[in-house]
């Protein structure tokens, strides 16, 4: 499996990442720019040099460099969502065992709709975020120590570090509960999916089973999502408490023991608010380390869930002794199949049988085996037609398939259940339609008669 972090590799994140640099820098020039004029104030006065500068260092960072690292990161998130669709459609595409496969299907759809392109665009604003503060605190604390002491600046880091300690000794408990929490949410997601008939059509004892099996799922999401968040913000509590404590206690002291010092007890105390701000961006960063225990969690589910499904063994589905396939007014055996194809280059094989006996699974596996040379046409589907009405009915969406499968240069067709809900008419003319394609290409069929 790729690592996570594969799909934030764009060039569009990489600028914007720069951009948060430079704004930071500019953040953190101001706040030496501040600390020398208040430091050198009693005896040098006002310095306009060192304003005018101080001016452009503060007005700037919040506008127009903000402006465009939004821009910037706006087009990460595509290109990083762009990867990850990407990455989607070839890990799938022509793996019809993935189709067959009932129990995953709806949740792997719903997580690729929603859930993994939510948490690429959360992982990029996240990347984004935590790159501004952590700049924010490692350049803001060289401008408080060159403006002011080094101890304060000593105070910042070392509260820092123990901070993000005492949030990765929470770290296991975070990942194991955000697992949870997310496969519960996974779990709503699909069951969510399946709500339209359910609801719509009003039948009371489909409802009530639904709605049954909807609370209790949802009463899972609410407890582990609640345990994420006791463990989580419980870790972040208390290296806030320890960070305060520590550069707050150590910035009034540097101020009373110095208080003879004019010039340089103003300075610390002026620099106050800029230490709080970063000790405040420090408890930020010890949340986003905290959040990213659960973010990181949610995109390996998703790689998981989404891209690497181990594939299914259709052989598994076939009952080869009740599939019965007939071709030119004689019937054959399962096992008889593969000589046949290989005999005849053109022809109409139909495959009978009861219900549940594997016969989409065989023309699945027949998909399989033949890849992109053969089309497979389920009787319920999602394909993109042309030449077909905004409401199209089930004859209509069949002899339209049927239509474009002719122009294409397939070996074998592979048809579904074609007659399936199509009125005498219907069935009578794309019969023929089916008898003329199989005078040129190899037609597979699933027919429920016998």
């Amino acid at each position: 499996m790729n690592s996570i972090l594969h799909y934030f590799k764009n060039k569009w994140l990489y600028l914007a990442l720069f951009a948060v640099l430079f704004q930071q820098i500019l953040v953190a020039t101001g706040t030496y720019y501040l600390g020398t004029i208040t430091s050198q104030f009693p005896s040098k006065g006002f310095q306009l040099s060192l304003a005018i500068p101080l001016f452009f260092c503060i007005s700037l960072p919040g506008t127009v460099v903000h402006y465009l690292i939004v821009i910037l990161t706006t087009y990460a998130n595509k290109a990083s969502q762009k990867i990850y669709l990407d990455e989607y459609i070839k890990s799938n595409y022509n793996n019809p065992t993935h189709w067959r496969n009932e129990s995953s299907k709806t949740r792997r759809h719903d997580i690729m709709c929603r859930g993994g392109q939510e948490s690429i665009r959360s992982a990029v604003d996240f990347f984004v975020d935590l790159a501004a503060t952590s700049l924010n605190i490692v350049l803001n604390t060289i401008s408080i120590i060159l403006a002011t002491d080094f101890i304060l600046g000593f105070l910042i880091i070392f509260s820092g570090f123990c901070g993000i300690g005492m949030i990765n000794s929470f770290s296991k408990k975070i990942s194991e509960k955000s697992r949870k929490e997310i496969l519960a949410e996974n779990q709503l997601n699909s069951h969510m999916s399946k709500s339209w008939d359910n609801i719509v059509l009003g039948n009371p004892s489909f409802f009530n089973r639904w709605i049954e099996k909807f609370n209790e799922i949802f009463k899972e999401t609410i407890d582990f999502s609640i345990e994420v968040v006791k463990k989580r913000d419980l870790a972040i509590s208390i290296a806030s408490l320890v960070t305060n404590i520590m550069v707050l206690g150590g910035a009034l002291f540097l101020a009373w023991t110095n208080q003879y010092r004019e010039g340089f007890a103003l300075a610390i105390l002026v620099m106050m608010p800029r230490s709080l701000q970063t000790v405040m961006h420090m408890q930020i960063v010890q949340s986003y380390l905290a959040r990213w225990k659960n973010l990181r969690e949610k995109l390996v589910v998703t790689m998981e869930s989404v891209l690497y499904l181990s594939p299914l063994d259709l052989n598994d589905f076939i009952n080869k002794d009740l599939v019965n396939i007939t071709f030119q007014n004689e019937k054959y055996k399962y096992q008889e199949l593969e000589k046949l194809l290989e005999k005849f280059s053109f022809g109409r094989f139909t495959i009978t049988g009861p219900n549940g006996v594997g016969k989409s699974s065989l023309l699945l596996e027949l998909k399989e085996k033949y890849k992109t040379s053969a089309a497979y046409l389920p009787a319920q589907h999602q394909f993109i037609l042309s030449n077909v009405s905004a409401s199209p009915s089930s004859g209509e969406i069949a002899l339209a398939g049927l239509n474009e499968l002719q122009v294409e240069d397939y070996k074998i067709l592979l048809l579904d259940e074609w007659d399936a809900n199509l009125s005498k008419d219907n069935k009578a003319h794309l019969d023929q339609v089916i008898y003329k394609l199989s005078s040129q290409k190899i037609v597979i069929e699933v027919r429920h008669f016998d």
